[in-house]
């Protein structure tokens, strides 16, 4: 359809779905958890390092305070915002939607896109962390790991929403949101390897 070729028709479309999924959303909150959890995070590894007698590292907090930051924030997008006990439905076809079909499948190829982009961030703070935390396994079983975790993430947002019915369990969004994590990982690694490379001219 001509809209779709239609850079000005796909930003405002992009831009509705985006002030959509904001809608509702909390800065204060946001900030209050996140602060809350990551006092809860640095008391777990001090105890934890003062046990083990390992060395605790400031920049595998950093990147841990990160990833707390980023699941608060996907809690208030996918969760807190939406009104509880509206939704109680599971979805486990899988539907990517269509650019040629009607306005709902072109709909659903948006979602699927944010969706993606949803869990970009998550996997690269994930794959940055497990780096610093690992750099012996920095390798294959860093970016396995980091994709299981992001698929355990997107099924726990799913079921939380399946639980409180302020969302729709849909096996798309998991593949979409793991699909994104995986691709954030891939992003950390390369950005590790591009910066080591350059450490070592």
């Amino acid at each position: 359809m001509w809209y779709i070729n239609n850079p000005y028709y796909i930003a405002a479309y992009f831009e509705k779905l985006i002030n959509q999924q904001f809608n509702g959303f909390s800065i204060a909150l946001l900030l209050e958890m996140t602060l809350v959890f990551s006092w809860v995070a640095f008391a777990a590894e001090f105890i934890y390092t003062r046990k083990t007698g390992t060395k605790f590292s400031i920049k595998a907090f950093i990147t841990l305070v990160l990833l707390i930051f980023y699941a608060c924030f996907m809690f208030q997008i996918a969760i807190y915002r939406r009104e509880p006990g509206t939704e109680h439905r599971v979805r486990t076809d899988i539907d990517l939607g269509s650019l040629h079909g009607d306005f709902v499948a072109e709909m659903q190829v948006g979602y699927c896109l944010l969706n993606i982009l949803f869990f970009v961030p998550w996997g690269i703070f994930l794959g940055i962390r497990r780096m610093l935390m690992n750099r012996e396994e920095a390798g294959i079983k860093t970016v396995v790991m980091s994709i299981l975790v992001s698929f355990i993430a997107s099924a726990v947002i799913e079921l939380s929403q399946l639980v409180t019915g302020t969302g729709i369990f849909e096996l798309t969004d998991i593949l979409m949101n793991t699909f994104g994590g995986t691709a954030g990982v891939i992003c950390a690694k390369l950005m590790d390897k591009i910066l080591r490379s350059e450490r070592n001219e």
